[in-house]
């Protein structure tokens, strides 16, 4: 049973901030010279928009949203967005630059240091590690942020926990697709050298399937969804079982070639 001051510090900052692995961080990064620049921004806050517009979003955090105060400078009002206080290619730009460039809560947590890259910071309606819910969200979100990749010379990207399980359950699966079967392939070539019988193959790659359809039709049936450490059963599970069955299958040949006659039943005499 899980407990500790961790634990329930954890439940404490969930409770409080909400779920931690759903946020996803898309990307911007200038090719050349910065994103300040009129262009960019509306780029910027464009991408944040169409995010935000998305069903798979719940919120979103970048320079088009949140709110920078420039009040001592003339023609800025407090609380505005940072986009919306840039004051234009005049004499006001070298003073709003330093003094965004100043700002830590912008920087570094939504614009780089020298302005060549920005965040915008997502939300997502889900969280876990559930397969079936988390990719699919994730790719909707690619998807619309690739639509953007390229303009006003700005790259972009996603990153972020929901964005790296997504990425790790398509690779393990592909993996698992070619070296799953290759491996099966492998053991019962490798067992029919060893026993020289078809049993011996058989018995062994049967013990092997057996226990991991079981466990994964269990989960099916309770609604337990696969995730980053349940998958790992698909390939552990055989490993052990098919493990003991061949010790079995040793023990079995071993008595029987202290019997008498050869196909006598493998009994122990009083």
């Amino acid at each position: 049973m899980e407990s500790g001051n961790e634990v329930e510090e954890l439940a404490a900052y969930k409770e409080t901030w909400g779920e931690d692995d759903s946020v996803l961080i898309v990307t911007l990064q200038a090719e050349e010279d910065d994103l300040l620049s009129e262009r960019r921004l509306q780029l910027l806050s464009d991408l944040t928009a169409a995010l935000e517009e998305s069903p798979s979003v719940g919120s979103t955090a970048s320079l088009a949203n949140s709110p920078a105060i420039f009040g001592d400078l003339p023609g800025m009002i407090e609380l505005r967005s940072v986009v919306a206080t840039y004051p234009g290619e005049g004499d006001l730009l070298p003073a709003w630059r330093q003094r965004l460039l100043d700002n830590s809560a912008v920087v570094p947590l939504l614009l780089a240091e020298d302005a060549r890259s920005a965040a915008v910071v997502v939300e997502l309606d889900v969280h876990g590690d559930n397969v079936r819910l988390l990719a699919p969200v994730v790719n909707e979100v690619r998807a619309l942020v690739s639509t953007f990749d390229g303009r006003e010379g700005v790259r972009t990207g996603t990153a972020g926990i929901p964005v790296v399980r997504a990425d790790f359950f398509k690779l393990i699966f592909e993996n698992q697709r070619t070296l799953v079967p290759s491996i099966m392939f492998m053991v019962a070539v490798l067992l029919m050298l060893l026993f020289r019988r078809l049993h011996g193959a058989l018995i062994p790659g049967f013990a092997a399937l057996l226990p991991t359809l079981i466990v994964f039709g269990a989960m099916g049936f309770f609604g337990e969804s696969i995730g980053i450490m349940n998958q790992n059963y698909a390939t552990l599970l055989p490993a052990i079982v098919l493990a003991d069955a061949i010790h079995l299958v040793s023990r079995f040949h071993e008595e029987a070639r202290g019997l008498a006659a050869p196909g006598e039943r493998l009994t122990r005499k009083q």
